[in-house]
């Protein structure tokens, strides 16, 4: 579904989405720093899209989300991970054929610290982070992930 090319004047590497509708491809745009955090994590890359007939855009459309959403079924098929927690690096190995870890990428300003402590069933405290994740507190005094989610 991806295939890595290089600008033919700038040599820049970008990738090709192959699909039936429109032109798509996606380009690297670089991080302002790694000590600078951007908003809501905004990944490396940009997808664009030039439906036949019209100029490229990064604007949503229902092409543009159609190619997306398959874009998005075949990452998580190829590497178990969500397409927006993957770096323009680890698209480009995608392409290559080469394997991407399936660890989930560490998002800043998430501290668990922060949780709300609520009591639970079974002698045990249940936390609510952000984004719906729950994390266990035994009585050992260990965390764990909760497995159900």
């Amino acid at each position: 579904m991806l295939n890595l090319h290089h600008h033919p004047r700038t040599g820049q590497l970008y990738l090709t989405v192959r699909n039936d509708f429109a032109k798509a491809w996606i380009e690297h745009y670089p991080r302002l720093g790694d000590h600078l955090e951007r908003l809501g994590e905004i990944p490396d890359w940009r997808l664009w899209v030039a439906p036949p007939g019209r100029p490229a855009s990064r604007q949503k459309s229902p092409t543009r989300l159609l190619i997306e959403s398959r874009l998005r079924a075949w990452v998580l098929r190829r590497s178990g991970r969500c397409l927006p927690t993957l770096v323009f690096a680890e698209l480009v190995q995608l392409a290559e054929g080469k394997p991407v870890s399936a660890a989930p990428r560490v998002y800043h300003g998430r501290d668990e610290s922060y949780a709300r402590w609520k009591s639970g069933s079974f002698g045990k405290t249940v936390a609510t982070l952000p984004r719906n994740r729950l994390i266990i507190h035994e009585n050992s005094g260990e965390y764990r992930a909760n497995p159900d989610l």
